[in-house]
């Protein structure tokens, strides 16, 4: 099969690309709880470029060719014999495991039952492409620890899981602020943030601590280290912060916030770094039949072909995109 594929990532994995032949998955290697799909849409995120460039084990065992990205759409291609659940043809959308050989950024990839979903009718493969990573994170980032009325903050509205954040965040009957920069308030109000502020014409720590403790939970998009430090000043006692984004330093910002009493300088709130987990269907399946209700989109700013895959990391990579970029794989 055709697939995008990189065995060093130094330097910046979109340097590393080449696009060529990789071993097509093969239906009777097939394990019962996997699915071969062929891909159609695959949407990107800043993950599929910084997983592959950390440092540490990941890129230990990076020596073999590999197929990045994580997200996809497609077409079930073939399942395991003892699987009656889903049909040759089906359309099916959801997440690989990051560190698989074989990706989502080629023309075939192998699917676990509890990480994909079909597709409701009527909704597009593009828009069900970006559901499994920021979507899902979104949704479980914030419906687990949230009561309907309450207040929720967003930093980072205008981005790939902050998009989703602010419409799941109202489908779920929250009050939201956000963040973002002048050119996309628009957007975010668009989405349903109940109040928007600036990053770049405010200082959003004084803005948030005025207000007083307020917000019954926070998701951190960003990755603000600050953000959580002062969050005594603008949370009630009970909210808990969750962090989304990858902050700088982030093994010594984590364990910092986790671990560090608030006595000796940490934080006075609850804290989590989000990390999505292996079974993810039942997200899966709630986002897209939202999706298909017209209660949730993906917000797409732009589409790359297969071929110029490189280019949609690059523009991955710049941290300005408004929710999405998708890369077409095949057509259906």
């Amino acid at each position: 099969m055709k697939a995008w594929q990189y065995s060093s990532a130094a330097g910046g994995l979109e340097k590393n690309l080449t696009l060529g032949d990789f071993p097509t998955p093969k239906p009777e290697s097939l394990k019962n709880d996997q699915v071969l799909v062929k891909v159609l849409s695959v949407g990107l995120n800043p993950a599929d470029y910084k997983v592959p460039e950390m440092a540490g084990a990941f890129r230990n065992i990076v020596g073999k060719p590999t197929v990045p990205s994580t997200d996809f759409a497609g077409r079930v291609a073939a399942t395991h014999p003892t699987n009656d659940a889903l049909k040759e043809g089906q359309l099916v959308f959801g997440r690989v495991d990051p560190m698989a050989f074989s990706g989502t950024l080629g023309e075939y990839t192998v699917a676990k039952l509890n990480s994909l979903a079909t597709i409701p009718e009527g909704v597009d493969v593009d828009q069900a492409s970006g559901i499994g990573t920021a979507a899902v994170t979104s949704y479980e980032a914030i419906a687990p620890f949230v009561k309907k009325g309450q207040k929720v903050f967003i930093n980072g509205g205008s981005g790939g899981t902050g998009t989703y954040a602010i419409q799941i965040s109202k489908a779920l009957g929250l009050e939201v602020v956000t963040t973002c920069s002048a050119a996309n308030i628009d957007l975010v109000k668009e989405l349903g943030a109940d109040e928007v502020l600036d990053y770049k014409a405010v200082d959003i720590y004084e803005e948030l601590g005025k207000r007083g403790q307020v917000f019954d939970h926070v998701v951190d998009n960003i990755g603000d280290p600050k953000l959580y430090h002062c969050g005594d000043r603008y949370m009630k006692p009970a909210a808990r912060f969750i962090q989304v984004g990858v902050p700088p330093n982030p093994v010594l910002s984590i364990a910092s916030n986790t671990l560090l009493p608030s006595f000796l300088g940490g934080g006075k709130r609850p804290f989590k770094f989000y990390s999505i987990g292996p079974s993810i269907k039942a997200s899966l399946e709630l986002l897209g039949k939202w999706m298909g209700e017209g209660n949730l989109k993906s917000v797409i700013e732009q589409t790359y072909e297969l071929e110029e895959a490189a280019e949609a990391f690059v523009k991955v990579r710049s941290g300005r995109t408004k929710g999405k970029v998708v890369v077409h794989v095949a057509k259906e």
